[in-house]
């Protein structure tokens, strides 16, 4: 049974990865990836995502800890910090920030890997923060 990704709550998705359903962590990685691929050309939503094969090691079997987020999907923005380990860059969306790389990552993200949560990307921002001023862009 395959969820609908437009509904679908992380409980529900527990439960389906839990019971019989045949749902794998790994087939719903697939599943939102292409979903990401299918439409991000005109949402341009995301900034990057995560190198397959990064992807691949955060879903093997036993990897782990598991934990009330394990095999769930995510997408952070992209001014929250990961460490270079992620694959993933983090650059508020600024050209200054591209190949920066922050010693750690936030503990927010700590705490939902600690949790079983497979990191797929990073997106954009919606607005720029109130610090960054059109002034501060020229």
């Amino acid at each position: 049974m395959e969820p609908n990704l437009l509904t679908a709550t992380a409980h529900n998705l527990q439960d389906l990865l839990s019971n019989k359903s045949g749902l794998t962590s790994e087939h719903l990685v697939r599943l939102y990836l292409a979903q990401i691929h299918r439409h991000d050309n005109y949402l341009r939503a995301m900034i990057s995502t995560a190198p397959e094969h990064l992807l691949a090691a955060r879903q093997a079997p036993g990897r782990g800890k598991s934990g009330p987020l394990h095999g769930i999907s995510i997408i952070l923005k992209d001014n929250i910090a990961t460490k270079p380990a992620t694959g993933l860059d983090t650059t508020a969306g600024s050209l200054a920030l591209v190949n920066s790389r922050p010693y750690k990552s936030a503990v927010l993200v700590d705490r939902l890997l600690d949790a079983g949560a497979i990191l797929l990307g990073k997106a954009s921002l919606s607005v720029r923060p109130p610090e960054v001023s059109d002034a501060s862009l020229h």
